[in-house]
């Protein structure tokens, strides 16, 4: 169990990982954005249009893909490391279930082994009792 949280921490981790990858490239397209219109102010090119627009755009796209794989991976990271944790889990409950069927069964091979035990040891003691009986029915007898 203690194994899994562990697991499950991990994938915590690498998802928040991811998001702030995600918040990274918003970070760098915004940087790349504002340093492509200040290049192009200071070169008298209107920021509305022509070129200047479309890199700003294509920027844009590109960074939105990027951040959407980064929130895929996020999102794979959790629903992953949830399934690795959970798959521990039951693991462990499965195991712990046959550790009990075992444990009974070892119980009742244990009893019945006593059991028998105690029906030899009556055995030996009748037959013990029968031979000192005989023993003593000698030595008075002669």
């Amino acid at each position: 169990m203690i194994q899994a949280g562990r697991v499950l921490k991990k994938a915590e981790i690498e998802a928040t990982n991811y998001k702030m990858a995600g918040n990274q490239i918003l970070k760098n397209v915004r940087n790349a954005n504002s340093a492509a219109r200040a290049r192009a102010a200071a070169n008298g090119v209107q920021l509305g249009s022509g070129s200047i627009e479309a890199v700003q755009r294509e920027n844009t796209a590109a960074g939105l893909r990027d951040v959407a794989v980064s929130d895929l991976n996020a999102l794979a990271a959790k629903v992953f490391g949830f399934e690795d944790a959970s798959a521990m889990i039951e693991s462990s409950q499965i195991q712990n279930i046959m550790n009990r069927y075992a444990a009974a069964t070892n119980s009742q091979q244990m009893e019945m082994a006593g059991s028998a035990g105690i029906k030899q040891a009556g055995l030996l003691s009748n037959a013990k009792l029968f031979d000192a009986g005989v023993s003593f029915a000698k030595t008075f007898k002669a």
